[in-house]
């Protein structure tokens, strides 16, 4: 992408994020009709570091020290996902959507504390209409039904540590890609989240592990997509976006992504397009703009 601008390089990684990542639920939820989640999301990481081993040509340079830095950052949103998977089982998955709808604010206000990076009036703006077009996306047919769960106390307390260490993840990425790549930091991420999910998916299948007869073409092509797609290539443009848009651009993801669920939802779950999801979409794509804007 040579002569395009950080911004605008920030704006297609954030872009090409959306698309894919907006995948990652639908076939997730196809996968995990068959696959327990820990045995799910170690078959994911399992792909995503055979797509994504050839990449990593710098590597095997790295010192104990360097390896030991790069693990506790990976650390951070291993546990954000390991968090997710025990949250998300306790709570109703509107509130986790909106818990991570505060990602961008809270990497927003930690940039300033950690970075000395004061947000723009343009990313201001910004993160206050992707939190619109998220209210329009979430809130707006609970309202219809006149029905708002606001989900059980223990799923949310622990979605919302997850999303502040991966708001730290994100910050702290900033500052270690002086040292490194996008694709060594996405390395090391599925690398770590490969050792944790290994380790949960043996207890978790240790008395159970007659899915692996149910396993099907449909299963198979939702375990390639969340594998390669959905881990190689969504983190790694999760990582391009913290290089050249700075950790508040990686941020707004949260914002973009849901819409981009619901249309691949429309081709592959036959749900309906709604006017809030219209007007959230274009709120939360607007906001994308803004925030990777000068």
């Amino acid at each position: 992408m040579k002569g395009f601008s950080s911004n605008t390089k920030a704006l297609y990684a954030v872009i090409g994020a959306t698309v894919v990542g907006g995948g990652l639920a639908v076939f997730g939820k196809i996968g995990l009709q068959v696959i327990p989640p820990f045995a799910f999301t170690f078959l994911r990481f399992v792909i995503g570091s055979i797509f994504l081993t050839p990449f990593l040509t710098k590597f095997n340079k790295l010192t104990p020290k360097k390896f030991t830095e790069l693990f506790l950052l990976s650390l951070l949103s291993t546990i954000n996902l390991i968090l997710f998977s025990f949250g998300i089982r306790l709570t109703t998955a509107t509130i986790s959507q909106l818990l991570y709808s505060f990602v961008p604010i809270l990497v927003s206000i930690l940039s300033i504390w950690l970075l000395n990076r004061k947000p723009s009036m343009n990313q201001i703006g910004g993160i206050l209409l992707g939190l619109l077009g998220i209210g329009f996306l979430v809130l707006g047919p609970l309202m219809e039904n006149k029905v708002v769960e606001s989900g059980n106390g223990l799923g949310n307390f622990l979605i919302m540590i997850g999303t502040i260490l991966y708001s730290l993840y994100l910050i702290y990425s900033k500052k270690l890609q002086k040292n490194y790549s996008p694709a060594t930091l996405t390395g090391a991420f599925i690398g770590t989240t490969l050792i944790a999910s290994g380790i949960m998916a043996i207890f978790e299948n240790s008395a159970n592990i007659q899915w692996v007869g149910n396993l099907n073409s449909m299963t198979i092509v939702s375990l390639l997509y969340v594998g390669v797609l959905g881990t190689g290539i969504f983190y790694f443009l999760n990582q391009y976006a913290v290089k050249h848009g700075g950790p508040l651009a990686a941020a707004v993801i949260q914002y973009t992504t849901p819409p981009a669920t619901l249309i691949w939802a429309m081709f592959f779950l036959q749900e309906k397009i709604t006017f809030e999801f219209i007007i959230g979409s274009f709120l939360a794509y607007f906001s994308a703009w803004l925030v990777t804007s000068r």
